[in-house]
C-alpha cells in the first residue's frame, strides 16, 4: 500500500485541471508534496506541454515554498528553453529544488554550463544528480526523476570532461555506479598519462567510490582498473586516499581483480612506500611536515617531546611539545620522549609505558601512548602494576577499612 497515494492523487488531479498559475499556487499550497509524490504525479499527468511552460516558469519565478517551486521545476522537464536555465540554475541551488533543477538543465540544448556550475556548487543529492546528468542526459520527454542506466553514455565536451577528472569526488560518497561512468567518460587511463596531481589524486578516490558497497560494488566491472592502480602507486600524496587504497587491495575488492603473477605484491609494495614486513602489512605514510607553521613558533622544534609520557592520545598529538608541534589536529605525534614522527608513520613497538599502552601498541604495531592505569600501591607507569595492598578492616565492623595511600 502506497502511505502517499492520497497526496499523488490530489496533486495529479490539481495538475490534470490546469487552473491558472496564480490558483495553482493556491491549491500546491494546501498540498503535502514530497519529492517523489511530485514525480510519480508528473508522469500520469496529462497536462499539456504549452500550460506546463507557463505553469511552471510563474511558479518557478514567484512560488513562496518549497513545494510550488518544485512542482514549477518539474512542470518545465522537458519543455523548458535556454531563456530559463539562469533562473532555474538559481533555484537549484537551495534543497529540495537542485536535482529537479538538474534535470530540468539536462533537456535544455546548450545549458551544459549551467548544469556544470550547479554540480560544482551544491552537494548531495544535487551533486550526485548533476554529474549523473551529465554523463547520461536523458532522452527528449523523459520526466524520471532517477537517471536511467539504459541512457547512452555521452563523452562530456572539453570542460566538463577537465572538471570531472579532477572534482568529480568531493568530501562526500559518490555511487559507485557514477563514479565508474566518469572514469569511462574522461577517458582516466589516458589522462594518467600526463603529471597532473590533481587527476591522480581523484583517480585514486575514483577507485575507492568504485569499491564502495553502500551500492553494488563496479570496481571488478571497470576494465581499466588494474591499469590506474599501476599508473597511481607511488603517485598519490593524500593520506587517507593512499591507506584507503593499500586497504583495498590487501583485503578488498581490488584483491579479487585479475592481477598478474607478483602484481599485486608489488602494487601493494609501492603503496606502502616500499615496506612489506613478514608478519604482514603495514602503512607507512610520511606526510611532509609542517615546516612554516613549526618555525612560526618562538623556540619550536619537531623533535622535542618535554612531557612523557602524556597524559592521553589526544594530548600527545598537543603537547608534542609545547610550540614543537601544531596543537591537536597537527601532523605529528609522539614517538618515544625525544622524537615527534608524522602522524600515520608505522613506529616499531617499543618499551611502551604502561600495560594499557603495551596492549594498544602490540595491536597496532605502532606507539599508542595513552592514560595508564594507577592503581593503589603501584607505580604511576610501571607495565606490571603491582598488587594492591590488603586494606585494613574497621574495628568491630568486619567491613574494610580505607585504604592508605589513595
Amino acid at each position: 500500500m502506497n502511505p502517499f497515494g492520497e497526496d499523488e492523487a490530489a496533486l495529479r488531479a490539481v495538475l490534470d485541471a490546469t487552473p491558472e498559475p496564480e490558483r495553482l499556487h493556491e491549491l500546491l499550497a494546501a498540498l503535502r508534496l514530497p519529492p517523489y509524490v511530485i514525480d510519480a504525479a508528473l508522469r500520469r499527468s496529462g497536462a499539456p506541454p504549452e500550460w506546463r511552460l507557463r505553469a511552471g516558469r510563474w511558479l518557478v519565478r514567484h512560488g513562496t515554498g518549497d513545494g510550488p517551486v518544485c512542482v514549477g521545476l518539474a512542470l518545465l522537464v522537458g519543455v523548458a528553453t535556454v531563456d530559463d536555465a539562469p533562473v532555474v540554475g538559481e533555484c537549484g541551488r537551495a534543497e529540495p529544488a537542485g536535482p529537479f533543477a538538474a534535470r530540468v538543465l539536462a533537456g535544455i540544448p546548450g545549458a551544459t554550463g549551467e548544469l556544470l556550475r550547479l554540480a560544482a556548487h551544491c552537494a548531495g543529492h544535487t551533486r550526485v544528480t548533476a554529474i549523473g546528468l551529465l554523463l547520461r542526459p536523458p532522452a527528449p520527454g523523459d520526466t524520471a526523476r532517477r537517471r536511467r542506466r539504459d541512457a547512452a553514455l555521452v563523452p562530456p565536451p572539453p570542460e566538463v570532461r577537465a572538471w570531472l577528472a579532477r572534482h568529480a569526488v568531493g568530501d562526500e560518497r559518490l555511487p559507485p555506479s557514477t563514479a565508474r561512468d566518469v572514469a569511462e567518460a574522461v577517458d582516466l587511463v589516458a589522462l594518467l598519462d600526463g603529471d597532473d596531481p590533481g587527476v591522480v589524486e581523484q583517480a585514486g578516490r575514483l577507485l575507492l567510490a568504485m569499491a564502495d558497497t553502500g551500492d553494488r560494488t563496479e570496481l571488478g566491472r571497470y576494465a581499466g582498473a588494474r591499469t590506474v592502480y599501476r599508473a597511481i602507486a607511488g603517485r598519490v600524496r593524500d593520506p587517507a586516499v593512499l591507506a584507503g587504497l593499500a586497504e583495498e587491495v590487501r583485503t578488498g575488492f581490488a584483491a579479487c581483480l585479475d592481477w598478474a603473477p607478483g602484481e599485486r605484491a608489488e602494487i601493494l609494495a609501492r603503496l606502502s612506500g616500499g615496506t612489506l614486513p613478514a608478519d604482514g602489512f603495514r602503512i607507512v605514510v610520511v606526510v611532509p611536515p609542517p615546516e612554516a607553521a613549526v618555525a612560526s613558533r618562538p623556540g619550536s622544534s619537531p623533535t622535542a617531546c618535554p612531557s612523557w609520557p602524556p597524559r592521553s592520545t589526544r594530548a600527545c598529538r598537543s603537547n608534542c611539545s609545547t610550540g614543537a608541534c601544531v596543537p591537536v589536529r597537527c601532523r605529528w605525534r609522539c614517538a618515544s620522549p625525544s622524537r615527534c614522527v608524522a602522524r600515520g608513520a608505522a613506529v616499531p613497538c617499543t618499551s611502551p609505558s604502561s600495560a594499557t599502552a603495551a596492549r594498544s601498541c602490540g595491536a597496532t604495531g605502532a606507539a599508542m601512548w595513552v592514560r595508564p592505569r594507577r592503581r593503589c600501591g603501584s607505580t604511576p607507569h610501571s607495565t606490571t602494576p603491582k598488587s594492591p595492598a590488603p586494606r585494613p578492616t574497621t574495628a568491630g565492623s568486619g567491613r574494610p577499612g580505607p585504604s592508605p595511600g589513595c
